[in-house]
C-alpha cells in the first residue's frame, strides 16, 4: 500500500488487510491505550504478548521473518 503522506484510517487499514487476505485478528488502537500500556516508542515496533498480557519479547524497528517465526514458536510453546 503506497503512502499518501497522510495518516492511515481504520477504513484504509481494513481494506489493506482484506486485500492481502490476512486471517488473523487485527486490533486498532485508536485511543492509544495499547501504546501507553506497552510504552510504544517507535513505529514499527513488534510485541509478543502472552495470554496473561505479559510482554515476552519486543523489537523496535522492522523484524526479520526468521525472528518473527522463532518468537511465535516460543510463545505458542509456552
Amino acid at each position: 500500500m503506497a503512502s499518501t503522506g497522510s495518516r492511515d484510517t481504520v477504513e484504509s487499514a481494513k481494506a489493506f488487510v482484506e486485500d492481502k487476505g490476512f486471517s488473523f485478528p487485527i486490533g486498532f488502537d485508536t485511543e492509544y491505550n495499547g501504546a501507553y500500556t506497552y510504552s510504544v516508542s517507535s513505529i514499527p515496533m513488534t510485541f509478543f504478548i502472552d495470554k496473561d498480557g505479559v510482554i515476552q519479547f519486543y523489537q523496535i524497528g522492522a523484524i526479520e521473518e526468521n525472528v518473527l517465526n522463532e518468537q511465535l514458536e516460543l510463545l505458542i510453546g509456552r
